[in-house]
């Protein structure tokens, strides 16, 4: 029994008032555990990135830091061969950088596809060079390096997981509580 100014008060005599507090416990319930569901949920799919599937030989981390490495070989191979202020090495160095200096799978999925971009760039003016049979044999297995990571990327469990959340994220009551707890939706291709 609750007391309301004083006078005992029954629920079940104040209906109003009953049904009132079960409407905001069950809404503090939808949207406080909803929003931490939700941020759990963006978590445990971002796990997936650093740490990969259980059947996983690599995470996709683990892939796109490969890929990097072998980026940053192909850049050094392009300022040899074309020269220090080569605009299409520059921009393959950059990008690199910026995928080692990503914080978060999104950061980091977004510089990968501008890596892939640039590194495409240079390997296509290196092929195009007057560059040593041997340069063009090196350029061509850095190159087969990037897309070959790139290939066993696609089917990275991780995608599978980010697009179900984002399909998650879209449904209700989710699409209200993603923008009062700033849930974003997540990177779900290579691009």
């Amino acid at each position: 029994m609750a007391r309301l100014g004083g006078c005992p008060v029954k629920f079940s005599e104040n209906r109003p008032l009953a049904w009132a507090v079960l409407f905001v416990c069950v809404l503090v319930s939808i949207v406080l555990f909803g929003g931490l569901g939700l941020r759990e949920d963006r978590q445990s799919v971002e796990e997936v990135f650093y740490t990969g599937a259980d059947d996983a030989y690599f995470s996709l981390n683990g892939y796109i830091d490969r890929r990097a490495a072998a980026a940053q070989k192909l850049a050094a191979m392009g300022f040899a061969l074309l020269g220090d202020s080569d605009a299409g090495t520059l921009s393959l160095s950059t990008a690199v950088a910026a995928v080692q200096a990503a914080d978060t799978p999104d950061e980091k999925l977004l510089a990968n596809a501008e890596m892939a971009r640039c590194a495409d760039g240079l390997y296509a003016r290196i092929s195009a060079s007057e560059a040593g049979e041997r340069d063009q044999k090196d350029a061509r297995m850095l190159y087969a390096d990037l897309t070959d990571a790139a290939g066993k990327m696609a089917g990275d469990e991780y995608f599978v997981r980010a697009k179900e959340f984002n399909r998650q994220l879209h449904s209700f009551p989710a699409s209200l509580l993603r923008g009062l707890f700033q849930i974003a939706p997540l990177e779900d291709s290579l691009q």
